[in-house]
């Protein structure tokens, strides 16, 4: 009797005492997650205006913490510190713009540069964010605080296109090719060389294919140095044998 009385009550959508506590626990969790993401955002949108509006990252914590209309010990609740506090800056304005996904679009090396007039185009939009992002980097030496879905997704192209490449040529080409997608170098050809953020990307786009073409070459040489060694090498144990 009793499981056909909860079958039924299952059947009517009758729902019982404890289905609604976990339905009440479910929707708590959700909505502390959703206050504590906008309480992030709100800290992180507050320290974007504080360092456009004092580039020498004179402000204090407390200074933040009004902006975004938390408590001190609220903002110290989700960053411990300032230099945390600039790395999920660091991050924000990352997924702000979307490079991840501009990114996994890439499917090949040689499509990679073309990118670089949506991203550019995409850091334009929103300049006085990203010029704080890339102020703070600069003074404080922050990196991305999660592991760089960027430099993964680089790295492969750049390992499944090349394979032959020395690895230190490797390392250094891959080291310029990411400084060169950069908000920083944006902001400098734009800011400081007077470029529009079009012919920023042609220049970007430009010196990208060049390096690509140059690596592609030097692959292609090794490839047929190891070929031609493998030939080599097989002709003497024919004559041996």
């Amino acid at each position: 009797m009793y499981i056909r009385g909860m079958d039924r009550a299952a059947n009517t959508g009758f729902v019982t005492g404890g289905e609604r506590d976990v339905q009440k626990r479910k929707y708590s969790g959700a909505l502390r997650s959703r206050q504590t993401q906008l309480t992030r955002e709100l800290i992180l949108r507050a320290t974007a205006d504080a360092v456009a509006d004092d580039p020498l990252l004179g402000f204090s914590m407390q200074e933040v913490a009004g902006s975004a209309g938390v408590s001190l010990r609220s903002l110290y609740r989700h960053f411990p510190g300032r230099r945390q506090l600039f790395e999920a800056l660091y991050d924000w304005i990352s997924e702000r713009m979307e490079v991840p996904a501009i990114v996994r679009s890439v499917r090949t090396v040689e499509g990679f540069p073309s990118i670089a007039r949506e991203l550019f185009a995409r850091f334009e939009s929103e300049t006085p964010i990203v010029r704080a992002g890339v102020i703070a980097s600069l003074a404080l030496g922050t990196r991305p605080t999660r592991p760089a879905e960027w430099d993964l997704a680089v790295a492969g192209l750049y390992r499944e296109a090349l394979p032959e490449l020395d690895p230190e040529e490797a390392g250094r080409a891959f080291a310029l090719v990411r400084l060169l997608f950069s908000s920083r170098v944006w902001l400098t050809l734009t800011e400081q060389f007077h470029l529009d953020t079009a012919s920023a990307a042609q220049a970007v786009e430009w010196a990208a294919r060049t390096l690509i073409d140059d690596l592609k070459r030097r692959n292609d040489r090794q490839i047929a140095a190891v070929e031609s060694h493998g030939a080599t090498v097989a002709c003497n144990r024919r004559r041996k044998s």
